[in-house]
Formats: structure tokens, sequence, C-alpha cells
């Protein structure tokens, strides 16, 4: 078979490699070396000053890895921008040598695909872009977690919820109604793991025994994923297992981080290469013919033994040492003196002056007499020997490039500024897509001070699209500041590259722009929002992620996304008013911005307007009917309504729309529990609890669903579970504080609603709860202090009883007073109304036993099975003196008799009403009795039940 021009270029370029025999001896040795060998390295450094042969040493280890019949794949820079990138770079060369790597281009496809389609989406989140591409997983949303989140957290809490799962939340929300697929969310939401685990199977299934051998170039300029990625890949079983007898080489001017890197050090070979010394100089002159001794000591002064200068030289052929010109002065005469053709040196300096070249470009710099010849002279560039071919294209050594830039530069800076302007307008239309890179380059080379702000704006476009494209901004930067001679320009290269090195690279990139671009106000404006991004999503700092927002929003008043996400910061921050003003405002400035109209739904309902509330969700979801969130939102808004049908209606079908919404079914289960089908509350919540990784809100409410079916022992279970995974979860030490309430365990209870209390001061019904606790345990004064200060529960979705579950912390019998306010909560008034008649606050006493005869009513209306409708305006009508009413509503309650346990947990809770009034109340006694004749074993026996 005829050898290729790339094996003819290869084949000259390791005849002019020169010296190095250790390293390439020890990497052939390495090579025959079983991997159970204590001296079988794995990694190869190679590090060293630009110039000294660390890419030939690395084109020489691929040959030497070939010959062993190893399995070989090579990074050079373009391909390691990103990880999604370099392992579909690696899957290319493996399927060029024969490896299957079917099963990794499926799902890389997939991914590209799925990731395009939500991009393009017209209604997506301001910050999509960056959340898909740093991931996910950086801000908790992990695996298929995507579409299982607790999405109204804040409706159930606002000063509770942690930010960053809020805001990933309304992220999740908008992803999840568009992707259902499971294995397309794995891949959105990890790609890295998903690909990598793809292409490790094939890669070991196609080997059959061959080594593998990868070679990363300039790794110092690889993404900081891309290295942790590699490093990653070595080092952990977190992509599945390698060939044993995988060897990696990375070569760059530096080596890796020591302190990540560290751990590798025991299996690594480093290999600091060196210019060459006189001697070795002399030795590649020599075989070059270049012998005279004045020759070889005026070549090694100008070149100070950099191996790429001392070959270019040596291939000139230099007669004297007067031939031997400045560098600085004469950069074609030392790299191009056996080139006599006048068209060939003007190609070779021309062809120097874009960063990426192919015939397309060269044809852009070519006299247009020449360009039909470009496909020969394209080919003879690609025959010197500081071309390389790299990614697709050919690419000059960057010390001679940057000589040659340099000579044409300062020899006509008109003539410069010119070919730089003609290859931006072929960049240009040939178009580079939102992010011109290779245009910009040039333009800047052509005029540095007036394309300067124009850069700085798309290297904010750039860092929305990830660290792996601000990377390459701050590296074109760099490049033309040096090509175009201007130290603003580099240094802003060099600006961002170090911020992009930190451990918190968007965050400092984006605040060297914000305060220092000197940016537009309306760019301006959307760096702020990205900066918001990281305050928020990452870290959770939500004062300097509001600063930022307000601040945007104050420059650019229209920015609508802006508007909006200033109202989420505040609704995470508790400042609800704020938050409606801000949905507000955006709606005004977009009337059908679905986002917005389903986040102001949820501040009305937790302001309290729940007609508001569903007026927003329906509007929103008749925008998008699908939208899986504002389905959810809007069964919680029914459920708190008493509609259990339609609350049941909508979170069905969210669940039909995504059947793994660890959620949806949660609040489903809760709604089924509120209507007393606890069979069906019990499968769905168990499926929550296995989707959701035994999250302590899943335990907590199936706990509760056993303990109303009677199973304290599954229920405590549950509680202990929750307590110990998530130990300042207040509702899950609030309900089994009142499971040991009901078990009779008094000082439990006590100690556990005591803490619940602590977690959540503001909790009216766990200070209730404990009350009942005290009264239990004998303490009824103390339980008379902490029932009258009762009073100021917020009425909110979050408090440790109140979380929708239909479970409730009731006082026990009550199944639907949990996420009540206290001025509806029947329970709550009746103990409060107990506690003031032994307090001697007659009035109020009196006022509360009557509220408690009112919200039992509205109870029933809403949840005719709850018994707490019943039971506490029964005991506040005995105790108003009221018998005959009293009686009357609990032999209503009976007519469809509740479970044994709801029916011991009322005797319970009235034994405690009992013991807290100041004196007997007769009819308490009766209701007691009506209520034992029911309380019955499956054999007929009556059943205990706890004093």
């Amino acid at each position: 078979m005829a050898p290729s021009l790339q094996d003819i270029i290869r084949q000259r370029q390791s005849a002019a490699f020169y010296g190095r025999e250790a390293p390439r001896a020890d990497f052939r040795a390495n090579l025959a070396r079983p991997p159970e060998d204590p001296q079988r390295r794995f990694v190869y450094v190679v590090h060293g000053s630009a110039g000294v042969g660390k890419s030939l040493l690395l084109r020489e280890f691929e040959g030497i890895a070939r010959d062993h019949g190893a399995l070989t794949a090579r990074l050079d820079e373009d391909a390691t921008t990103d990880v999604p990138d370099a392992l579909n770079a690696i899957a290319a060369e493996l399927a060029e040598q024969g490896v299957p790597v079917r099963e990794f281009t499926r799902r890389h496809t997939d991914y590209q695909r799925a990731r395009s389609d939500l991009l393009a989406a017209g209604d997506a989140p301001a910050d999509i872009a960056t959340s898909l591409t740093h991931g996910l997983v950086q801000t908790g949303a992990i695996g298929a977690g995507l579409i299982a989140p607790d999405l109204a957290g804040a409706l159930h809490d606002p000063a509770a919820t942690a930010p960053v799962a809020t805001a990933v939340n309304d992220v999740r929300a908008w992803i999840a109604r568009r992707i259902k697929e499971p294995r397309t969310l794995r891949l959105l939401t990890d790609p890295v793991g998903e690909l990598t685990g793809a292409l490790t199977v094939e890669l070991a299934a196609g080997a059959r025994g061959r080594a593998f051998a990868l070679f990363v170039d300039t790794f110092e300029n690889a993404a900081p994923p891309v290295r942790a990625w590699l490093l990653t890949l070595l080092s952990g079983d977190d992509y599945g297992a390698l060939p044993a007898d995988t060897v990696v080489a990375v070569a760059g001017q530096h080596r890796p981080d020591p302190n990540t890197w560290s751990p590798l050090w025991p299996v690594t070979a480093d290999i600091a290469l060196e210019p060459f010394t006189r001697q070795e100089a002399a030795g590649l002159l020599a075989r070059h013919s270049v012998t005279n001794p004045a020759v070889v000591e005026s070549i090694w002064a100008a070149t100070q033994g950099l191996p790429v200068l001392v070959d270019a030289l040596a291939r000139a052929a230099p007669a004297g040492p007067e031939a031997v010109a400045d560098l600085s002065g004469d950069a074609v005469e030392r790299f191009l003196r056996q080139v006599t053709d006048p068209l060939l040196r003007r190609v070779a300096e021309a062809a120097a002056l874009p960063r990426e070249l192919n015939r397309d470009v060269l044809e852009a710099v070519l006299p247009e007499e020449e360009r039909a010849r470009s496909a020969e002279l394209y080919a003879w560039l690609r025959t010197l020997p500081f071309v390389r071919d790299q990614a697709g294209g050919a690419h000059y050594h960057q010390v001679v490039r940057t000589l040659l830039v340099r000579l044409a530069r300062t020899t006509s800076p008109s003539a410069f500024a010119a070919r730089q302007t003609a290859l931006a307008d072929h960049r240009a239309a040939a178009g580079e897509g939102d992010l011109p890179l290779e245009e910009v380059y040039h333009r800047l080379c052509a005029d540095p001070a007036g394309e300067l702000p124009r850069a700085l704006a798309h290297a904010l476009s750039a860092v929305h699209q990830g660290t792996a494209a601000a990377h390459r901004w701050a590296v074109m930067l760099h490049d033309a500041g040096r090509d175009g001679a201007d130290e603003r320009v580099g240094a802003w290269g060099a600006r961002l590259s170090a911020a992009l090195a930190g451990e918190r690279p968007v965050l400092a990139y984006l605040t060297e722009l914000i305060t220092g671009a000197d940016l537009p106000p309306a760019t301006l404006a959307r760096a702020l929002a990205g900066r918001w991004r990281e305050h928020f999503l990452e870290q959770g700092e939500t004062e300097a992620a509001l600063a930022d927002i307000t601040r945007a929003v104050e420059l650019d008043p229209g920015f609508v996304r802006a508007v909006a996400t200033r109202g989420l910061t505040r609704k995470v921050r508790g400042d609800l008013a704020g938050a409606l003003a801000d949905y507000d405002r955006a709606l005004e400035l977009d009337p059908d911005y679905g986002w917005a109209l389903g986040q102001r739904g949820q501040v009305r309902a937790l302001l309290g307007d729940r007609a508001g509330a569903l007026a927003d969700l329906d509007r929103a979801l008749a925008l998008d009917p699908g939208w899986v969130w504002a389905l959810g939102e809007r069964g919680l808004v029914r459920a708190g309504d008493g509609d259990h049908a339609g609350a049941l209606a909508d979170l069905g079908r969210a669940i039909e729309l995504s059947p793994d919404h660890a959620w949806a079914l949660l609040e489903r289960g809760r709604v089924h529990c509120a209507r007393g089908d606890y069979g069906a509350a019990l499968a769905d919540l168990t499926r929550a609890v296995e989707l959701d990784g035994g999250s302590a809100a899943a335990l907590d409410a199936r706990g509760q669903v056993h303990r109303r079916r009677g199973d304290y022992a599954a229920a405590l279970a549950d509680f202990d579970r929750a307590a110990a995974l998530d130990p300042a979860f207040a509702p899950a030490r609030a309900h089994r504080g009142l499971t040991r309430y009901f078990q009779g365990d008094a000082a439990g209870a006590v100690a556990d609603l005591e803490a619940a209390v602590a977690l959540a001061p503001e909790d009216a019904a766990a200070r209730r709860d404990l009350g009942a606790a005290l009264v239990a345990a004998g303490d009824v004064d103390r339980a008379v202090r902490v029932l009258l200060d009762t009073g100021d529960g917020d009425g909110t979705r979050g408090s440790a009883g109140g979380d929708g579950s239909g479970g409730g912390s009731g006082s026990g019998s009550g199944s639907g007073n949990a996420g009540r306010p206290a001025e509806r909560d029947p329970w709550i008034l009746l103990l409060r109304g107990l506690a003031g008649l032994r307090a001697g606050r007659g009035e109020t006493a009196v006022r509360d036993l009557r509220a408690a005869v009112v919200a039992g009513a509205h109870t029933r209306r809403h949840a005719p099975h709850e018994e707490d409708g019943y039971l506490a305006p029964a005991a506040a009508l005995a105790a108003l003196g009221k018998p005959d009413r009293a009686l009357s509503l609990v032999r209503e309650m009976l007519r469809t008799p509740p479970p044994p346990s709801a029916v011991a947990e009322c005797l319970t809770d009235l034994s405690t009403a009992s013991r807290l009034a100041p004196e007997p109340t007769p009819p308490l006694p009766e209701i007691t009795r009506l209520l034992a004749s029911h309380l019955k074993r499956d054999d007929g026996t009556k059943a205990p039940y706890p004093p």
C-alpha cells in the first residue's frame, strides 16, 4: 500500500527528530513490561518550554506504541476544550483502528441532539445554557433526580428552603416537561459519566489483548474539566475500568498540578525536556552537514539550543555566520532560506497569520491569480518541518509562527492590518456561530483598541457556554495581544485565564469582566445576571445574588428575565411581597411569560391568595399543558383548599407525564392519606422513597401513613431514618414525637417535640402537640404556657406538622389539620381554648372554643372523612356546655367508622382534653364511651386504647 501524505509527513518529522534517546528507549521498554511489574509506568509527563520538542517526542511515543501493537489516540489542543469533544476524538481514532464504538457514537449523538434542542427552545430559562454546560450535578441535580425534585420546596417553607435547591428546581421544572426518556435525562445531567462509561466498555471489549495508549498534547491549555476528567479516569472507578496495560502521556510547559496529581506520581515517569546543549545542537547540525564551527556557534547563540529553531536553521544550510541573521529581524531567512520560489516564500509568510489553517483559509490569503493552486500550495505547506497536521488543519509550530507574524507586523503595519481584516471578513462570511472566535482574533490584530470592547462582550457570551469556551476565548485574547502587539488585549487574556484556573472559575471570570471591561449597560446587566447564577445556584449566597440581580434590573429595566430572577431570589429570602412585585412587573413586560406566571402563582399561594394562585397556574398551564411543575403546584393549592379530587387529577397528570417524578408521587401520596386511602398513599410514598434516595420528606410522609394505619413500629422506623438523614428536618422530629405520644411514651414524645419546636419555633402545630404531650406527661402547667403560645403560627405549609400530608401532626385524630393556619385548625383552637380556661382567660378561651367549632365545620365541608372536623369541635361544644350538639357530631363521624387506629388516637386526644380542662366536662366521658364501642379487634373483642 502506498504511503499517505500523513505518513510521509510523520516520516519526515521522525527523521528530523534528533536526540531524546533515553526517554524513547524508556517508553519502548515500559510497553514491554507486564502491568504487574513494579517498574511499569502508566503515566508519562513530558514538560518543558515552547520549542523544546515536546510535541515531537509525544509523536515519537505514539509511533513506538503503534509499533508495539497498541491502540492509540491523540488529543491536541482543539480536542481538549470539553470532555464530550475529547471523548468523541478518542472514539473516532479507535474506530479507525477497528474498535467498534457504536454505543458511544449513539449516545454522543443523542446528547448533542438533546442539548441543542433544549438550548434552541424559545422559552428556555435564562441560565439553561450554563446549567447544561456546567452540569446540573454541580448544583445538586444528580442523575435522574433532574425530574424528581421537591419542585415546590419554597412553597412549603420559603424561609427554610435551601436557595440552591429552590433555584435548581426551577431549571429542573422547565427541563422536566420536555425530557421524558430516562436515558436522555442521564445524558443531560451527567454527560461525562455516561459517555466515558460507554467508551471504556467498548474499549475493553474491542482491545482484545492490545495495549491502549492515550497522548494529550499542550496539556496546560486543556480546559479544567478535561484535566479533572483525565485525573478521575486514571485514579478512580467512576468511569469504568481501563485495560490494565493502558499508558497515558501528557505534554505541556509545566507539570500537572502536584496537589491533585500527586496520587499518580508512583506510577508516573517524569520527563523534563531542556533545550539542546551545545554538543546536542552541534550533533543535529552535523546531521545536516553544517559543521563550520563559526556557523555552529552562531546558530547556537541565535537559538539558545531551542530544537525547533536549530532544526530550521540547519535545514537552511547557512554558508557562514553572516547568514545567520538576527531572529527577530529576518525570520523568513531563518526558516525559509531553502525556499527559492518567491511565491512559495510569500505563501509561507502569509499562511502564518491565521491561527487555524486549512485550504479555505489559505485561499483567503492568496493573491486571486494563485487561488486555483490552493490545493497544491496547501500540500506543500504541510511538508515544512515546522508545520504539523492537527484537528483537520495545519498548524505552524508556535515559536515559528510567532516570529513570522511579528516580522509581518513590523515590516508593514498597514499591510499586516489589511491582511488581518481580509481574514476576519473571510471568517465572517464563512460563519462561526454565536462565538466568532477567529474572526474576532483577526479584527483584534488589525485594530486592537477598536475591537477590544466587542471582544470582551463575546467573552461574556463564551462563559455562558461553559468554561471550555471561556478558556478558548481567553487564549485567543492572549494570542491577539501578542500577535497584534497590544499589551491591554494580552493582559485581558492573562486575567481571564488566571480567573479560570481558580476554585470558582466562572465567578472569577465574570467578576473580571464586570469590574474591568467597561461593558455597555445592557451587556453588563447580562454579566451580572450570569454572576447571580454563580452566587445563587452554586453557592447559595443569596445576599450577593440579590445585589447583582438588582443592579442588573437597574441597568436594564426591560430585562424581563432579570426582573423575574430577582423575584425568585426575593422569594427564597422570604420577601414574598417583593417577589410578587417583581413577578407582576415581569408579566407587565411579557404577559405570556409562563415561568413568571407559575412562580407568581406559587407566591400568591404562600400569601394566602389561593384564587389568585389558581388563576396564574391555570394560565401557565394553558400556555403549556405539559408543564409538570405547574401541575404539581396547582395540585398543592387544590389540596390546601380541600379539593382532593382536583389535586389528584393534577398530580396524576404530572405523574403520567413523568412516571418517575418523586415529588409528584410524594404529594399524591399525601393527598391519598388525607382521603383515608392508605393503601394508595403507601404505594405512592414507597415509590417516592425509592426514587428520591430515601429523602427525609418522603420517609416522613410514609411514616405518617404507617402511623395512621396503626403500624407504629414501621412509622418510627421511617421517622428515625428521616431524622438521621436530615437532623434539621423538624417534621420528622415532630411526627416521631406524636407517634410516641400515641404509644403512651409521654417522655419520649416531649423530647422529640421540644426538639422540633427548637428547630422550627414558629410552628404552631408542633407547639400544640408538645402541649398535648406535656399534659400526658403530667406537666399541665407548662402545657398551658406552651399552648397559649401556639397562636403565632404563620399558617404556611411549612410547619413541622404542616406538610400537606393529610396525616398531619394533628392532635392525633385529625388527618387534615396539617398545614392550616392556626385560626382554621380545630385542634389548635380547642387546646388553646382549654388552656385559656385553665389560665383564667375566660373571654379569650370562649372565643377560641367557638372558633374551633367554626373551623371544624370548614374542615368537614372540604374533608368529610377527617376525624378532627368532628372530634375537636365536639370537645369544644362540650366545654361550651352544649353536650347534645357535641354527641351529635361524634355520632355523625361514626356513621362511616374510622379505622381502629384513628379511633384509638381520638381516644388519646380526648384523654388529653379531659386532663387539660379546668374541671370535669360532662359530655367527654360519654364521647369516650361512644368511641370505645367502635374500637374492636378483628376477632370482635375490644382493643385497648391509651389512657
